[in-house]
């Protein structure tokens, strides 16, 4: 798949770069040329029916994810590649793929989630939590060939006008509600580093990846976010504080959910995604949760059976077969006297 900038999209990009005065000056810069057209370039032929909401299913030549976000024309939704490009004529079948032309040139991604946020001017105080908790250096990339200091991560967030609605207009205002009493801001101890680690995801995690699905999602603290995206919305911690109440004739909604900002999330970054959230996110302790799995082809917990006891695994290289994330151990329940289960055992 090609996606084709037309001449008009390099010269604004020409124009807007400040690194070449014309596009002869951009062709003597070889490297550069190569690295912008492989970066157009995705490794697998995808039609624009088949563009999710959130990353395309393959890299493109350079190896880097590329992005698909949706804007309103009218009656439809057309597809907003990377946050930057629209489509302006899709589909052209070729042999070995299509093109969708485009109308801004896809320059590839240099900036991580902090300098993203920072140069977006939308998300000051955020940006000013994740400096004095020192959180930013957690997304550092090295040099110019950007690799990644740390593991991919990924950052919900909310944008100073949630924060203003809350009557949170600084910096000092989320102090003051997060961590009043307490200024070492870089302890992880700390409650407001806590708050500003509990929006780190980590992973690449776009939206489409979390549809479809109700899960925990592991954050930079111990505690997990709860994502649910198994309905017409994806919606965040649901249940633990009543946002809003809606009243619609003899109908009664309560917002007890924080919502995505569409429109504005689907960031693509060094590091992974930015998607803006609807309401301030706390971090939130969920209660223990049980699930039962009957299983009985593990080694492990074969040798382990002989006797109804408890046995607690904390070691994913404890197994042979069974593998798991999300969670930090595992416990193995022998107790004889429960029907259904095989060999009456279950973890």
């Amino acid at each position: 798949t090609l996606f084709l900038p037309t001449n008009e999209a390099f010269d604004r990009f020409i124009k807007n770069n400040g690194r070449y005065s014309s596009v002869e000056e951009l062709l003597k810069d070889k490297e550069y040329v190569k690295e912008l057209v492989r970066y157009h370039s995705i490794n697998s032929s995808i039609r624009v029916n088949d563009f999710p909401f959130g990353s395309l299913p393959d890299t493109c030549l350079t190896g880097d994810l590329v992005s698909v976000n949706y804007r309103q024309a009218g009656n439809d939704l057309i597809p907003y590649i990377n946050n930057v490009a629209t489509i302006q004529q899709k589909d052209i079948m070729l042999t070995n793929g299509f093109i969708h032309v485009i109308d801004e040139v896809l320059e590839p991604i240099v900036y991580n989630n902090y300098e993203w946020l920072k140069k977006s001017n939308e998300f000051s105080i955020f940006v000013k939590a994740l400096e004095i908790t020192g959180l930013k250096d957690t997304f550092a990339i090295e040099g110019s060939n950007g690799k990644l200091v740390n593991p991919p991560s990924s950052v919900l967030v909310e944008p100073d006008i949630v924060f203003n609605k809350n009557n949170i207009k600084s910096i000092e205002d989320l102090i003051a509600r997060v961590s009043p009493d307490n200024n070492n801001y870089t302890s992880p101890s700390n409650n407001l580093y806590q708050f500003v680690a509990y929006h780190i995801l980590e992973g690449i995690h776009f939206l489409n990846s979390m549809e479809g699905t109700a899960t925990n999602y592991s954050t930079f603290t111990d505690l997990p976010v709860f994502v649910d995206g198994s309905g017409l919305d994806i919606k965040i911690n649901t249940g633990v504080t009543v946002f809003d109440t809606v009243f619609a004739n003899q109908d009664t909604t309560l917002i007890d959910y924080i919502g995505v900002v569409y429109d504005l999330s689907n960031v693509i970054t060094k590091n992974g995604a930015i998607h803006v959230i609807s309401e301030i996110m706390d971090p939130y302790e969920p209660p223990l949760k049980t699930y039962l799995f009957q299983f009985y082809e593990e080694p492990l917990i074969l040798k382990a059976s002989s006797q109804p006891k408890t046995v607690l695994f904390t070691k994913k290289d404890q197994f042979e077969v069974l593998q798991w994330e999300g969670v930090k151990n595992l416990s193995y329940t022998k107790a004889g006297g429960n029907p259904g289960y095989y060999g009456d055992d279950y973890i």
